[in-house]
This record gives C-alpha cells, sequence and structure tokens, in this order.
C-alpha cells in the first residue's frame, strides 16, 4: 500500500498486532514525535471505598457507622503526570461525586491519622507479585507511590487496569482490639505479680510474725500495683538527691533528677500500661521535671578543729 501513498502500520489504530505510532516511538524510538498528551500512560482504577463517620461526636463513647461506595466507578491516572498528594486529592475527590462529603472525611483521615486509612492497589503485572490480590499492597506513603508507578512504566503499556480500594480501618473495632489488648497485659502482670509476692525473697510488707513470705493470691493484685512496685525497686530513696523519697537519676547527667512522690509513680506507671511512646520502667513521662543537684550538696563537708602552737598564741583554724 506504500506505493499508493499509504501506511497502515504507522498511524494511532493499525491492524491487530501492529504497535501504535505512539508505542513505536515509546518503544523503539522509531517514528516521529508524537504530541505531548499521546505519551502518556494511563491507569485505570476500578474504585471503591469504604469510610467511617462518627454518629456522635462529644461523647465519651463514639459510634462509628460506615459509609458504602455502592458501586465501583473508574479513575484514570495519567502515569508520571500526578505526584502523591495530588494523587490523594484527586481519589478524594472522585469519591466525593460517588458520596457526598466522602471527600471531606478522607481528608480530615489524611491530616489527623485517624481512622487509618488503607490505599490498597491490586493489579496483574509480569513479575510485580507484590500487587497480586492476596498481597495487599498499599500506596500509603509517596515511596509505594513511586514503586507502584515505577512498575506500570517499565510495562510500556497505553494503559494499565488495576483496581484501588480505599479501606478505613473501624474505630469501634480498634477500641475493642486496644480494650482486649490491655486485658491480656494486666492478666500477665497480675500473674507475674503473684509470683514475685512467692519468691524467695524477703518481703517486709507481706512477711509474717516469723519473716516468713506470706503468699498472696493473684487476684489480689492489679497490674498497675505491680509496674508501680517494680518502679519503687529500680528507683530508690537516695539522701543526696531527695531525702527518702525515690528518685530518679538522668543516666547522661547525675548532677539531673527527679524526685517520685507517689501519683507521680503512679502517673508513670498508667504510661507504661497504656504503651505511650518513649515511656518505659528507665524512662520517666516528658512531662517530668528534672532539678538540679545544688553546689552545697555536691561537697561533702570538712571537719575543722582548732591547734594551738603554743602557749599563749593565738589559735588558727585549719580546713
Amino acid at each position: 500500500m506504500l506505493r499508493f501513498g499509504i501506511d497502515l502500520f504507522n498511524r494511532e489504530d493499525p491492524p491487530p498486532g501492529y504497535l501504535t505510532r505512539t508505542k513505536q516511538y515509546r518503544i523503539r524510538g522509531i517514528g516521529p514525535l508524537p504530541a505531548p498528551g499521546n505519551l502518556a500512560q494511563i491507569i485505570s482504577c476500578t474504585t471503591s471505598f469504604k469510610l467511617y463517620y462518627q454518629k456522635n461526636q462529644g461523647q465519651t463513647k463514639p459510634t462509628w457507622k460506615p459509609i458504602p461506595s455502592g458501586k465501583k466507578f473508574p479513575f484514570e491516572i495519567m502515569v508520571e503526570s500526578m505526584n502523591f498528594d495530588a494523587f490523594q486529592k484527586a481519589v478524594a475527590d472522585a469519591c466525593d461525586k460517588q458520596f457526598a462529603n466522602a471527600g471531606k472525611i478522607i481528608e480530615d483521615a489524611l491530616e489527623t491519622g485517624f481512622p487509618h486509612l488503607d490505599w490498597v492497589v491490586i493489579m496483574n503485572v509480569h513479575k510485580a507479585n507484590e500487587f497480586k490480590q492476596a498481597a495487599r499492597y498499599t500506596v500509603n506513603n509517596e515511596a509505594s507511590y513511586a514503586h507502584w508507578i515505577a512498575t506500570v512504566v517499565k510495562t510500556r503499556s497505553d494503559q494499565t487496569d488495576a483496581w484501588l480500594e480505599l479501606k478505613m480501618e473501624n474505630p469501634t473495632e480498634s477500641a475493642k482490639r486496644l480494650a482486649a489488648a490491655n486485658e491480656v497485659q494486666e492478666h500477665v502482670l497480675t500473674k507475674q505479680a503473684a509470683k514475685d509476692a512467692t519468691s524467695t525473697r524477703k518481703a517486709p510488707n507481706n512477711a509474717g510474725p516469723s519473716g516468713d513470705v506470706i503468699e498472696v493470691p493473684a487476684g489480689n493484685f492489679r497490674a498497675l500495683n505491680c509496674i508501680m512496685n517494680k518502679l519503687y525497686e529500680l528507683h530508690k530513696p537516695n539522701s543526696k538527691y531527695a531525702g527518702v523519697l525515690p528518685v530518679f537519676i538522668d543516666p547522661a547527667d547525675p548532677n539531673r533528677f527527679i524526685a517520685l512522690k507517689t501519683p507521680m509513680i503512679q502517673k508513670w506507671a498508667k504510661a507504661i500500661m497504656d504503651n505511650v511512646t518513649g515511656v518505659s520502667m528507665h524512662t520517666p513521662p516528658g512531662e517530668f521535671k528534672f532539678e538540679h543537684l545544688s553546689k552545697k550538696s555536691k561537697k561533702p563537708t570538712k571537719s575543722r578543729r582548732i591547734v594551738v602552737v603554743a602557749p599563749h598564741a593565738i589559735p588558727t583554724i585549719q580546713s
């Protein structure tokens, strides 16, 4: 057909089995430079979402209700023309068109981190098993999003089909799991407290008339008390710092310390029970204020004595 000036293959709709003009240029570098818009690869996403909203805000125990997305809807991404933030914004806008204010709920979750929101991507691409359905690959950050886009670019396909699912964690279920975890932790600590009470060491508070240790049932112990007792053992009183009060001494600077009154020990133990970030048996809550050891306390007091040099001489004081 070239004799008649017709090229059946160097066009955007070639016969079956032949590459389009755009693909010829992108994959093999053959032919004229296509228009910029024709060079873009497209990810065609079949999209769905499952979100939750707080029904009775301000109450002690809020109720969370699901927002169904209804039917799945299409969403397209122009590869390498949309960064991570723009991608999230575009998806939120698309969800908002499916259900009023769904976009706002997504944006609030992204801003606060609560409830947790997963952006699950599934696609069938050669040598990319991480995107299989069973893998549940998530594009929750810039790095995972960049990997997804790079994987699509490597396919050199004009269009790649994918499934995008926005799945929000149910806050009610999360609260139940957290409560169960706390109960298990309390059970473990209670059992440990019972073991400590029946150990062979002396326990003045639990000792009988003969000095022998009295066995204490596990049910009489609470996890908080167990942690408090451990804190008392680790941070004993030191008269140099705070008299009879338990004291935490800064490992990096022995001149800094915290005098631990009973309410502070309770607060520290509660923070450990609640798994507060950064708090441990050897690291107090950040709100505790350090005191500085006074110079007077650092120097031991020297005794003085009067020495008489000779009869009728003026006495001198030696340090």
